[in-house]
């Protein structure tokens, strides 16, 4: 058995759009749950720092906390993730704060996303 990790936004119109963002074949797959415990732990202060950073138009910093976001995304297998935060990290790289906004709304409403499904995953996993 497999289990895939799939967000899917509708439009208005009804049109879905999915993204598939984890596969996990065994627990295995998942080196180390305490990790992960870890990587769930990180991602409320995270993601403040990536928002601050934003807000303080700080492409460093922006640079720095999408770059620990990605290696955070790519810890629990989630691919597609971790390269939106890989395109990030290129736009901060470039100094390019306006374009990075958009991105950043969506790749943080992703992770938080990812980070409760995982959470929830990984207490079932626990728990069997």
């Amino acid at each position: 058995m497999a289990w895939v990790l799939r967000l899917v936004k509708i439009d208005a119109e009804g049109e879905r759009q999915a993204t598939d963002v984890m596969a996990i074949e065994r627990l295995g797959d998942l080196a180390d749950i305490a990790n992960l415990g870890l990587t769930l732990a990180e991602t409320k202060r995270l993601l403040a720092g990536l928002q601050q950073a934003l807000a303080n138009a700080d492409s460093a910093q922006l640079r720095h906390w999408a770059h620990t976001l990605k290696s955070n995304a790519m810890m629990v297998g989630a691919e597609a993730l971790a390269r939106q935060f890989q395109e990030l990290e290129r736009i901060a790289g470039s100094n390019s704060i306006g374009a990075a906004a958009a991105k950043v709304a969506t790749a943080r409403d992703n992770y938080q996303k990812l980070m409760v499904l995982v959470g929830k995953w990984a207490d079932g996993a626990r728990a069997a």
